[in-house]
């Protein structure tokens, strides 16, 4: 949510590419991680999750969009990936 440490941390991954994002309320980053020669069904799991939390956002009246657009050295560095999921 805007002003906590991980909003905060999140933006600095957002500013440069999609500068209107900076604007929202909360930001939200998913990730994911392939093990050895598993199957990539992840990134399938994932983007449906995504767009069913999409949905709700809008049936609870909030506005969502989701874009790819950001620094993927500073996400996969920033102590938000590192403290919540220890990679």
């Amino acid at each position: 949510m805007r002003g906590d440490d991980t909003y905060d941390a999140l933006t600095h991954c957002v500013r440069g590419y999609c500068d209107w994002a900076l604007d929202v309320s909360a930001l939200i980053a998913t990730i994911y991680r392939i093990e050895g020669g598993e199957r990539d069904s992840a990134l399938y799991d994932l983007g449906e999750a995504v767009a069913h939390a999409s949905i709700q956002c809008e049936s609870l009246g909030l506005h969502a969009r989701q874009f790819a657009t950001f620094d993927r050295g500073i996400s996969e560095n920033t102590v938000v990936c590192r403290s919540h999921i220890g990679w």
